[in-house]
């Protein structure tokens, strides 16, 4: 076709795109118009920088200089994030319908004694939102954003999200430091009174006994617990009486954490329902949190001791062999599977995931007892499991013996120049040789032979 005989059709073409374009520009500034006329403050919620709640004869009040404070009843942080979600509320707040009403009629909806009134500071405009009864058979509420104006419905959603309590827009952080921050820890529960010191970015030694191994995974693990630990209640604003809660003079524990030459102490104290008493050093409130917070704390060096026969990165192994007294095994990790040789010579593919199980079950298996290096029966193994990595290298080689009448099985796990003689518990040994058995399970149809 020439492209004489093209030209109207491209001119028809043009016309109704431009037609299109025009009508959902329209559609599109017709819909701003709308969602602008049904907004009932014309502000902006940065702008916002004063918030006073009212509710039968409670007063809130909240201002804003760098960070929210709330000012009365009590001078205290606020939540920021709890606030500046409310003032996105209320600079978005729309009213769903408007109705002629005499003010004298306003006790019919709730708005001659308002359950909520939130009063607001922007741009140095004070406004104001009254809330009164909730719509009969509806989901919204009558409103007043001017006490001679119109009645508005706003959403049950909006006021839900406006009816907010002391505790609910106050700051319940109860520490103040970033877990990165912490150098020192100090733990007293029961009879257990430990100090731990950062020796790295994250690995930890207890302090005056650097030999000890420690568990900085379990360190870091309660420094970031304690870093977010938030109060469910809050019981008294002046710390009196501290003995009422548990919390003198021998607390349930005492935790001490030092960071940028600062230190504060929290006290936890006695259990009520599924929470227990807490206060933090100086002048802070007393409160209820989480009871698991307590409940989980080490009472004794051992649970804080690294006792694990490897520690290693499961991804870095590369290669591993499984030898009993009549059988032996080889697992290769390669791009999509692992390559398993069998006693006889065969091949199969297997998942890589039941490597990384095995290899996780591995990093749990803990010893009981250190013992000497004689103390160890391990001249005939009943399995040497040895880890390789990279180009061959060592990683582990972990030798066992059988079960000791104690139910404890003697072992050795060599890393590198160290050597480590202990038994560890027969059944917690057996269950994790379970997780070779399940990595040799079902064979794939694929095998091959070499």
């Amino acid at each position: 076709m020439s492209a004489k005989k093209l030209l109207p059709y491209l001119i028809v073409l043009l016309i109704v795109a431009g037609g299109f374009l025009i009508s959902e520009l329209y559609q599109s500034r017709q819909a701003a118009q709308d969602k602008a006329a049904k907004k009932i403050f014309a502000v902006s919620a940065g702008n916002i920088k004063a918030i006073t709640f009212k509710r039968d004869h409670q007063e809130i009040r909240l201002t804003k200089e760098k960070d929210w404070q709330i000012v009365k009843p009590l001078k205290t942080p606020a939540a920021d994030f709890t606030i500046n979600s409310l003032a996105e509320t209320l600079a978005g707040l729309e009213k769903q319908r408007e109705l002629e009403v005499e003010s004298v009629k306003l006790a019919e909806y709730g708005l001659d004694h308002p359950s909520l009134t939130v009063e607001f500071k922007a741009a140095d405009k004070t406004y104001q939102i009254r809330v009164g009864d909730k719509v009969p058979g509806g989901r919204g509420y009558y409103a007043q954003s001017d006490p001679t104006g119109k009645v508005l419905l706003i959403s049950a959603v909006d006021k839900e999200a406006l009816d907010k309590d002391l505790t609910a827009l106050r700051d319940k952080k109860i520490f103040s430091f970033a877990a990165d921050q912490v150098k020192e820890l100090q733990i007293r529960t029961g009879k257990l009174n430990v100090t731990l010191e950062k020796t790295g970015s994250q690995t930890w030694a207890l302090k005056g006994q650097p030999k000890t191994r420690i568990r900085s995974d379990r360190v870091e693990s309660l420094i970031r617990r304690l870093s977010s630990l938030q109060a469910q209640e809050f019981v008294s604003e002046k710390p009196e009486n501290l003995k009422k809660y548990g919390l003198a003079p021998k607390p349930a524990a005492r935790l001490t954490v030092s960071y940028d030459k600062q230190q504060e102490t929290l006290l936890l104290g006695a259990e009520k329902d599924k929470l227990c008493y807490a206060h933090k050093s100086g002048t802070s409130p007393i409160t209820l949190v989480n009871l698991e917070l307590l409940t989980e704390l080490p009472t004794s060096l051992a649970q804080l001791e690294d006792r694990r026969l490897w520690s290693g990165t499961e991804s870095d192994v590369e290669k591993l062999t499984w030898d009993t007294p009549d059988q032996q095994y080889q697992v290769i990790r390669e791009k999509d599977a692992l390559r398993l040789t069998l006693p006889d010579g065969r091949v199969e593919k297997k998942p890589i995931i039941r490597l990384s199980s095995l290899l996780w079950r591995l990093k749990e298996l803990e010893y009981q007892q250190l013992v000497p290096a004689d103390g160890v029966n391990l001249k005939e193994p009943d399995l040497v499991l040895q880890l390789y990595g990279a180009e061959d290298k060592p990683l582990l080689k972990l030798e066992a013996g059988k079960a000791q009448p104690a139910d404890q099985l003697p072992v050795r796990a060599t890393q590198g120049d160290q050597t480590l003689n202990a038994l560890v518990s027969a059944k917690s040994f057996a269950d994790w040789r379970q997780e070779f058995d399940n990595l040799l399970a079902a064979p794939s149809p694929d095998s091959s032979s070499q």
